[in-house]
Parts: C-alpha cells; sequence; structure tokens
C-alpha cells in the first residue's frame, strides 16, 4: 500500500506539473489531472492480477493454530487502528459532502417552475436537449442531476438573448462533459484520500480548469464579449441580492475566470485528443512499468510476521502449511518426521520455520527458491 501510494503521489505530482504548460485548453489540463489522480484506484499490482508473475509473493500476516494434530490454517488479521481511523474519516466526508449536495440541490429546485418562453428560446438555438427550470431560490445558473441533468436558471430578464444563451452554453458544456458524474467520482476519491495534501490540491485544480473548460465552450457558441457582459450582470445581481447573506458568485474566482476569458485565443492550444492519448499511455506505462519492476525485484518472498500457537503438530505438515503461506517451495527429505511444539507471537514465518526445523534436529538451507530440510 505504501508503494503504491507513493508511486501515485509520483504521477499525481507529474500531472500537475504537466498541465501547468501554457498551450495546453483548459479541458486538456483537467484531463491530466484527472487522470493523474485516479491513478491512486489502479495500483501496480494490477500486473500479478492479470497472471504476469516474475516472483512468488509473500502471503500476509497470519496465525497457524495446530493443536492436537494438523488442521488448514486460519488467516486472521489484529484490528489495525490507523486502517479504522481512514474509513471513519472517509465515510464522514463522504456523508458531509454528499448530504451538503442534497441541500443544495434540494434549495435550487424550491419553488422551481418551467421556464419562461425566452429561455426555451435561448437553450434551442445552442442545441441542447436538457429540461430547463427557473427558481427565485438560486442566483447563478446551475446544472444539477447525473442521469437526468437538469439546467435551473434565476430571473433571465436582466440578460438579453445573446447574454442568455452564453450563460446557458456554459451550463450545456457541463451537462456534455459529464461534470456531475466526474464530480462525485472525485469527491470519493478526496473523501478516501483526505489525509493527502496534493489531492485536495488537484481538486482545486480540478474545479477552475472545469469552470474554464465551460466557460471556453460559451465563448465558442456566443463570442467572448457577450459571455463577460452575461458575467458582469450576473455577478451585479449577486452583489446586491433580495436575501442577505449571499455573496458576489465566485468572489476573486469570477474574477480570475472573465480575465481568462480575455485570454481565449491568444495562443494556439496543442490538440486536446493527441495530448489526451499520449497522457493515457504514459499513465499505462508507468502502472505496468512500475508492477513489473516490482514484481521482478521481489526474488525473495518477504518475511511476513507470523504467530504460531502448535502442540503436538506433524513437522511435515506444518513445513507444508508454511510452504503454502509463503507461496515457497519444500524439499523434504523421506525421513523427516516428528511432533513440534511452538508458542510464538508476531514473528517473521522464515525465522519461525528455521527455529521449528532446527528444534526438531534437523536442518533448514535455501537452494535458489527452494527450501530444503535435511
Amino acid at each position: 500500500m505504501t508503494a503504491h501510494l507513493i508511486e501515485s503521489t509520483i504521477v499525481l505530482l507529474i500531472a500537475i506539473a504537466a498541465a501547468q504548460f501554457p498551450r495546453l485548453a483548459a479541458r486538456t489540463r483537467f484531463a491530466i489531472i484527472y487522470a493523474g489522480l485516479m491513478k491512486f484506484a489502479v495500483p501496480s499490482a494490477i500486473v500479478a492480477w492479470m497472471g504476469i508473475r516474475f516472483a512468488p509473493a509473500a502471503k500476509a500476516r497470519g496465525v497457524i493454530a495446530i493443536i492436537g494434530g494438523f488442521n488448514a490454517p486460519v488467516a486472521a488479521s489484529r484490528a489495525q487502528w490507523p486502517a479504522i481511523v481512514w474509513v471513519v474519516v472517509a465515510v464522514t466526508l463522504f456523508a458531509i459532502t454528499w448530504l451538503r449536495a442534497r441541500r443544495a440541490v434540494a434549495a435550487a429546485m424550491h419553488g422551481a417552475t418551467a421556464a419562461d418562453p425566452r429561455a426555451h428560446a435561448a437553450l434551442a438555438r445552442i442545441g441542447c436537449d436538457v429540461r430547463l427550470l427557473q427558481s427565485p431560490a438560486t442566483i447563478t445558473p446551475v446544472a444539477v442531476g447525473i442521469v437526468r441533468p437538469v439546467i435551473i436558471i434565476s430571473d433571465p430578464s436582466p440578460l438579453t438573448d445573446d447574454e442568455l444563451a452564453s450563460i446557458l452554453a456554459h451550463e450545456c458544456a457541463h451537462v456534455a462533459r459529464r461534470d456531475n458524474l466526474l464530480g462525485v467520482i472525485e469527491s470519493i476519491a478526496g473523501c478516501a484520500l483526505w489525509f493527502h495534501p496534493l489531492v485536495w490540491i488537484a481538486r482545486r485544480l480540478l474545479s477552475a480548469a472545469r469552470e474554464e473548460a465551460c466557460d471556453q465552450a460559451a465563448v465558442a457558441r456566443a463570442g467572448a464579449t457577450t459571455y463577460l457582459s452575461a458575467l458582469a450582470t450576473i455577478c451585479r445581481a449577486a452583489v446586491a441580492p433580495p436575501h442577505t447573506g449571499v455573496s458576489c458568485i465566485g468572489g476573486s474566482g469570477i474574477r480570475k475566470r472573465m480575465e481568462a476569458v480575455m485570454r481565449f485565443g491568444t495562443r494556439r492550444s496543442l490538440p486536446h485528443r493527441t495530448v489526451v492519448i499520449a497522457a493515457m499511455m504514459l499513465l499505462a506505462t508507468l502502472t505496468f512499468g512500475a508492477g513489473i519492476i516490482r514484481a521482478s525485484s521481489e526474488k525473495t518472498p518477504p518475511a511476513a510476521p507470523i504467530t504460531l500457537r502448535l502442540q503436538d503438530a506433524d513437522l511435515v505438515d506444518v513445513l507444508h502449511t508454511f510452504g503454502k503461506l509463503a507461496n515457497v517451495k519444500l524439499d523434504i527429505a523421506g525421513y523427516v518426521h516428528g511432533k513440534v511444539n511452538v508458542d510464538a507471537h508476531d514473528v517473521p514465518w522464515d525465522e519461525a520455520m528455521e527455529k521449528i526445523v532446527r528444534d526438531a534436529g534437523y536442518t533448514l538451507t535455501r537452494d535458489g527458491d527452494t527450501y530444503r530440510v535435511r
């Protein structure tokens, strides 16, 4: 797990650094960082899961309990408090996030009715087939829902027809990009990796890139001047809201977005599809490469701790049990026999096996990947 976190952190760091290249479009930056974040869900151990093995793998911590004869080994694990804390915090964060999202959607939908004909006409102009509602409870347009997305707007009267179309184009871009679904996946990853500061940085960059990508889509349809005017109109409405406790949309974020809109088209962006395909190929190469290197370097199984409670257990049966637990080859001489009694806790399996063999009066030697008992 530690190795996987290190590998994924390095990949995410590379993705964040690569996304800062100035000639990348916002949607390209989003795709690169998102792929880097998803690396945490794709361990390099997938190489072994796919049947590509280069060395025997050791089993995890286990317990052998043999009393009065041989019984099949029973795997057991002790309580891992760090893991428990991690799960509790992750589940709590996700529950809070989910509840907040539900409340936000419910608040936006409160009192929602079908949008007026002018808004539907603007939506038809941009060719977006999505349900459109109007609600007095929302100030800025929002797109909600995953399976059946809905766009909710406030009173469109302060906006001209072109401005209204540009704002709706932004929300339709969210729908077309499946941003709500991607946001849920991103939120799950963020809650699971709550302890990782680079993940929080990546999520902030993703949020900015997501909005900029939709801004670019709106500008492509309506032009920068019209879209900037629409943003300014919405911001003025939010500065003096009908209810207290509501501030201007985005705060300093809206200023940065407007500055970015004014820079659109000043430099030619690299092809989105080509860059994303190259990034995905690099991610796959790093994942499989790390898995192959790790599998190749594990020429000997690590000595995992094990707990033994043996009473009058058959020596040969115990040794075969060790072989299964550690996934190693055993060469036991035909004359090896006897009973063993051991009570040991959290000792490396190879040391435990060597002690059992030595106490029984035999010797344990290693020849490559094979352990010989003589």
